[in-house]
């Protein structure tokens, strides 16, 4: 049986949803959490449109990638506990905020 790890979301500080996923699964693939997506674009890193606010559980993500590195500090002033949900693996429980 393959390992679980849970997802919780939360938009603009409400609790929405919990979701079960594969250890290993990019963030992004366990889209929708709960009915609600996490936007996207390009899946590559690059645009930002899956940034995310890690604000449990970051020990939980994969290491950031140098790709999503550039990005995060071309699109936000603060890069802390902000992530790429198309660049981190789900590795344990995490809880994430997105911006709707």
């Amino acid at each position: 049986m393959a390992k679980r790890a849970t997802v919780g979301l939360t938009t603009v500080g409400t609790m929405h949803a919990e979701k079960f996923v594969s250890i290993g699964l990019l963030l992004l693939d366990a889209s929708p959490i709960g009915g609600v997506p996490i936007p996207s674009g390009c899946r590559r890193g690059k645009c930002g449109l899956c940034l995310v606010k890690i604000l449990s559980g970051a020990e939980h993500i994969s290491p950031m990638t140098d790709v999503e590195s550039l990005t995060l500090r071309r699109i936000v002033h603060e890069v802390r506990n902000m992530r790429l949900a198309c660049q981190c693996k789900v590795m344990g429980k995490i809880i994430i905020e997105i911006n709707l």
